[in-house]
């Protein structure tokens, strides 16, 4: 997989409220970056939702330019941020799924319910996993 589409956040101020899990991100405290792993700072309460989804390509934080399989695609669940670091998953207006780009060029649609696992292995360039048909 070379790209995945995803939705950009709502560009809203910052809110204690989630609005729409899709185009927020749950900011978190969780110590210093890169001290916790994934499954630990997934569930924690957030301590504001941010707007700042997919925004500012440039900056490079890993919450405006990528994705990381961590949800499936579409989930309801918001992506969430610790100080550079993200937890995301692909989104999309579609529904069912979302649209990835393979390096041959190919275009697939993607459904919400693709095995977890799977969904990750895609986004291993280098895993040694054979993914079956489509």
């Amino acid at each position: 997989m070379l790209l995945a589409e995803t939705l950009f956040g709502l560009r809203g101020d910052d809110t204690l409220d989630l609005i729409d899990a899709r185009r927020q991100l749950k900011r978190v405290s969780a110590g210093g970056p890169c001290t916790q792993p994934a499954e630990t700072m997934a569930p924690l309460p957030a301590v504001r939702y941010e707007g700042r989804r997919a925004g500012q390509w440039i900056r490079n934080l890993t919450y405006h330019t990528l994705t990381n399989a961590f949800f499936p695609p579409n989930s309801p669940v918001p992506d969430v941020a610790h100080h550079g670091e993200a937890l995301s998953g692909e989104r999309s207006l579609h529904p069912g799924g979302v649209q990835i780009a393979l390096a041959d060029g190919s275009v697939r649609f993607v459904a919400e319910t693709i095995e977890l696992n799977t969904w990750r292995n895609l986004h291993a360039r280098n895993d040694g996993q054979v993914i079956g048909g489509y």
